[in-house]
């Protein structure tokens, strides 16, 4: 399949993208999208922590979230505050099938999410749902996404890749 060339054509400033048609926007990841690392296990509870449901590797699957084996952790009102999941968030695995990302749909009430999972929140008009959809477009199109997600020797992971896209 072949598309019709754009008239003009402009640099994006990124080396592996090279031109773009001159009317698209470019711009970093991190500008149209919000990137946080879930919690540590916390075995104990500490003053003011309150027992939640949390979401980890195990209930992120491609075809969406497993809810039928979700765990309890204290969490503290600051974490609350950082860690709930919104729906459209983008919940993506930092191991087993790495990569492996789903949409949250809102399955649970006031839920939260484990340091296995990063979690992806459009900012703005963005949408979480389009990237997904483009993330599985890679993974099914037989793209490695290892280094993406396991990041430079050193750590990293995809918190630091979209800190620096």
């Amino acid at each position: 399949m072949s598309f019709p060339r754009y008239e003009n054509y402009k640099d994006s400033g990124v080396e592996w993208l090279g031109e773009v048609p001159e009317h698209w926007g470019v711009a970093p990841l991190k500008r149209g999208f919000e990137v946080r690392l879930g919690k540590m296990l916390q075995p104990e509870s500490s003053s003011h922590d309150e027992l939640l449901p949390y979401l980890r590797t195990a209930n992120i699957q491609w075809y969406g979230v497993d809810v039928s084996d979700i765990k309890l952790m204290w969490f503290s009102q600051k974490e609350r505050s950082q860690l709930t999941l919104q729906s459209d968030d983008l919940l993506i695995s930092e191991g087993g099938d790495v990569g492996r990302s789903a949409l949250w749909r809102g399955e649970i009430d006031n839920c939260h999410f484990q340091n296995s999972i990063n979690r992806v929140r459009a900012r703005e008009s963005n949408s979480g749902g389009y990237l997904y959809r483009h993330g599985r477009l890679v993974k099914f199109n037989g793209l490695r996404l290892k280094k993406l997600f396991t990041g430079p020797p050193g750590g990293g992971g995809f918190c630091r890749l979209v800190s620096r896209v």
